[in-house]
């Protein structure tokens, strides 16, 4: 096995190492300003696998929300009208996850209304 050397010069090390120092310097101090990312998970993830499956998993993904996929990439948004909305917030509610957001492209921007 041949190891061929590259030749780094001088102004490109220093910048890269500027730029890795700046980097976790910026990520201390955003994490001390209490900065924190909220991740969402899409149900589309699991498939077809029941929302009470689904919904325990998600504080152990580090998400704090869902996203709802209809059918073909699941059918969680059709679970949630079987199960009703009262069922669905108690659901959630009892795992501690908000719900991010419905994610339905057949309906585009402007049908959104109803859901």
């Amino acid at each position: 096995m041949t190891f061929r050397r590259t030749r780094v010069s001088r102004r490109t090390f220093q910048t890269t190492v500027a730029a890795a120092v700046a980097g976790q310097t910026l990520l201390a101090e955003t994490e001390a300003a209490g900065f924190r990312l909220n991740y969402m998970l899409a149900s589309c993830m699991y498939g077809y696998t029941p929302l009470p499956e689904i919904v325990p998993e998600i504080a152990r993904t580090g998400a704090t929300s869902l996203d709802i996929w209809p059918k073909v990439h699941g059918n969680q948004r059709e679970q949630l009208t079987a199960m009703g909305e009262t069922a669905f917030v108690n659901l959630l509610k009892q795992h501690r996850v908000r719900l991010g957001c419905i994610t339905q492209y057949k309906l585009g921007p402007f049908g959104l209304a109803d859901e």
